[in-house]
């Protein structure tokens, strides 16, 4: 008697996605209301290209400065932002199992953040109080080299992290304070400033050395590091379905 054939299905999906979606799940513990996206694209053989795009917003701040003579409180009126970024990638065949966009990757990358906000100023003193309106531009150009590891489950979520991102950064931030304070505007702009950089880690020491000038304007330079997390989805080809007879 001839026992029937038992077929057993097996996929086995060695497609190489060629794109990858992305989502930046990290951007949020710096920035409020952060949305970027990446696609990633495969140009060569274990290289990609990806861009990225997005929104976001500077931290709230609320208060400034107190003592026992005055306080000074803010409220946010508007406040807006964006991201592009640009970055090129070498999977390191050597290191990696798969081809790329899945393994240990190195490369170069930049990405610029350009941030407008508009803050309502209320200064308590012993003269009463006394309000006025700030308006802010903050930008920051980084330019700089990444490692990182991008993983592909089951050829298709990807979860991506660049750990190793030194870089070389410029900080450009421009203030204009208008209100009848007792206070010098220049003070209230380096106190906006100020608290504005105690919210980003390492941006103090880096703009440390650029003070307010006439124009209510500050530039720096200086060395940065990078950390980034993702999560998307990759595309690009049919999977390949392997059919195996059992007996």
């Amino acid at each position: 008697m001839q026992c029937p054939l038992i077929f057993a299905q097996s996929f086995n999906d060695t497609t190489l996605r060629k794109n990858v979606v992305k989502f930046d799940i990290s951007s949020g513990v710096l920035y409020n209301n952060a949305y970027n996206f990446t696609f990633e694209r495969v140009v060569k053989k274990n290289q990609t290209l990806s861009l990225t795009l997005g929104s976001e917003k500077l931290p709230t701040l609320v208060s400034l400065f107190g003592n026992d003579d005055s306080a000074m409180t803010t409220t946010r009126k508007t406040a807006s932002g964006y991201k592009i970024g640009l970055d090129y990638r070498f999977y390191l065949a050597k290191e990696n199992k798969y081809k790329g966009p899945h393994g240990v990757y190195i490369g170069p990358y930049m990405a610029y953040h350009n941030f407008k906000n508009d803050w309502n100023l209320s200064l308590e003193g012993n003269s009463g109080t006394q309000t006025g309106v700030a308006n802010g531009k903050f930008q920051v150009f980084n330019i700089g080299f990444q490692a990182g590891y991008q993983f592909l489950i089951n050829n298709r979520w990807s979860v991506d992290m660049s750990f190793i991102g030194a870089s070389a950064s410029h900080y450009r931030a421009k203030m204009d304070v208008t209100g009848n304070f007792d206070l010098e505007d220049t003070d209230i702009e380096e106190e906006i400033l100020d608290a504005i950089i105690d919210k980003f880690p390492l941006l103090g020491d880096l703009m440390e050395d650029g003070k307010i000038d006439q124009s209510g304007t500050r530039n720096n330079w200086g060395m940065g590091v990078r950390y980034m997390a993702h999560v998307g989805y990759a595309f690009g080809g049919a999977p390949k379905k392997m059919l195996k007879p059992t007996q």
